[in-house]
């Protein structure tokens, strides 16, 4: 692999990150001052913002399913570099926010402080996606080895199940949950894996036009099938239906990190020459993990410093100022010498 070719690889990696931590907490500000009452741009705000989990899952599965987990020695070096420090910052944040639940928060229950602590609830909002990521990660080696053996059976899988389930959450959401025709949904962690599955074909779909315009194509029909779902439904069942593993979702997902791994590389080539460039969008890329981690605080303190007036231009303005405080904290807390690398997983 050419160093070129390493440039451009890791510079669009890093601007799809930035971009899809700020979908993140643009959706979790549109949670805080956009639903009373629900209105169509908190619809459109939610859908928007569901994007950027997607995202980063489509990007792990780009990097880490492709990998050679064909040895012991890989094997250990995933385990020892990978899925033990997501196991540990898994069981670390959950103890902070538990506590800082318990104590900064005034929630004083010792009953919830115990079921935060052992996974039963969930501390922070945030927390669902750090606790179950060492799941997701545990499957990444099973899945790369049965791609590379069984490449023809795992396509297949990705096929139907995306079919399946495609079909099958419009058909739930249209009935309103009185007919649900597949019970083989994608829920917890399965989703996350399957998400990551596809982002491990993404350089193959990337430079095939044929499957460009299938993705395009479904985004279209996916969208049509939503807004006829808008018009029956009401906003209520409409917010609550909107998760990640929506078809719409991770289909407009799918087409979000295309967009940036064809623009960014164009840009680079166009404008973005000099190492400083790549050098500013990779200082900020590794940051993204951390600042998903501590977005929650900032948006909780702004909300209380400045009374949130709902609306497009102030959900914008709060979650660009929490994305600012956010990276500007945890990259002050990573110079920290001798800092844990398993606390906001830099490397």
């Amino acid at each position: 692999m050419s160093r070129h070719y390493q440039h451009n690889h890791y510079l669009w990696i890093d601007v799809a990150r930035i971009f899809a931590i700020f979908l993140v907490i643009l959706n979790h500000v549109n949670e805080q001052i956009n639903v009373t009452p629900i209105t169509g741009k908190t619809i459109s705000i939610e859908f928007l913002g569901r994007l950027g989990v997607p995202v980063f899952l489509i990007l792990s599965g780009y990097l880490m399913i492709n990998r050679d987990y064909s040895n012991k020695i890989m094997i250990k070096k995933f385990t020892k570099h990978n899925l033990f420090s997501i196991v540990c910052s898994s069981l670390f944040w959950t103890a902070f926010f538990s506590v800082y639940s318990y104590l900064v928060l005034a929630n004083g229950d010792t009953d919830v402080l115990i079921k935060n602590l052992i996974f039963q609830q969930r501390s922070s909002p945030q927390m669902w996606y750090i606790q179950i990521l060492p799941i997701v990660y545990a499957f990444i080696p099973l899945i790369s080895v049965a791609k590379k053996t069984f490449p023809r059976y795992l396509n297949s899988i990705v096929i139907s199940g995306a079919t399946m389930l495609s079909i099958g959450s419009f058909v739930s959401a249209y009935t309103k949950g009185s007919f649900v025709p597949f019970q083989w949904n994608m829920s917890g962690s399965w989703a996350l894996v399957f998400i990551m599955l596809f982002g491990s074909y993404l350089d193959h779909i990337s430079r095939s036009k044929q499957y460009t315009s299938i993705i395009i194509i479904i985004a279209l029909i996916t969208l049509i099938a939503f807004g006829f779902l808008v018009y029956k439904s009401s906003k209520e069942e409409i917010m609550a239906s909107l998760w990640y593993d929506q078809a719409q979702i991770f289909v407009f997902g799918s087409l979000v990190v295309l967009g940036i791994k064809n623009i960014t590389t164009i840009c680079e080539a166009r404008f973005f020459k000099k190492e400083v460039y790549t050098h500013f969008f990779a200082s900020l890329g590794k940051l993204t993990y951390g600042v998903y981690i501590v977005h929650y605080i900032f948006i909780f303190i702004l909300l209380k410093l400045l009374p949130p007036i709902s609306g497009i231009k102030s959900t914008i303005l709060i979650t660009l100022t929490t994305l600012a405080l956010s990276l500007t904290s945890v990259q002050l807390v990573v110079k920290i010498p001798k800092l844990p690398k398993f606390l906001f997983l830099t490397k």
